[in-house]
């Protein structure tokens, strides 16, 4: 049997290139790295995981999920990846039509909390996505 931990946040520590948001702060004040999570999956007898970039990697869709997707590149066989993906800005069709041939990307991760998101939903501005998600 194959046990899966079906969502998992790995952080690494704030850079330049790759800055953390800073409204939120991740759940430990070090970086939880991809070595971190192997180990201890591992020590858990857990074979692979879905990593979920977590809030502090923010909302920019390719430096939010970096990390993780180097992560999946490193441990094919370890992790995948649902990505943070913002529908609002104008090239959201365009990156979701081709979300899933980012090297280990399985998914989306939508993050609808707080104005404006409710209002997507309510205004049915969210409409466009859903077909090409499914």
């Amino acid at each position: 049997m194959t046990t899966t931990d079906a969502q998992l946040h790995v952080w690494e520590a704030d850079r330049p290139d790759r800055p953390w948001n800073h409204p939120h702060k991740p759940q430990l004040p070090e970086p939880f790295t991809y070595q971190d999570a192997l180990a201890l999956l591992d020590a858990n007898g857990i074979d692979r995981a879905v990593l979920v970039p977590p809030l502090v990697s923010g909302f920019n869709n390719t430096p939010s999920n970096a990390y993780a997707l180097d992560a999946a590149a490193a441990h094919p066989d370890r992790f995948v990846v649902m990505g943070r993906f913002d529908p609002r800005p104008p090239d959201a069709r365009a990156r979701l039509e081709h979300w899933l041939e980012q090297p280990g990307m399985r998914g989306i991760r939508l993050s609808l909390e707080g104005p404006p998101a409710p209002q997507l939903l309510e205004e049915g501005a969210l409409e466009w996505a859903w077909p090409i998600a499914e």
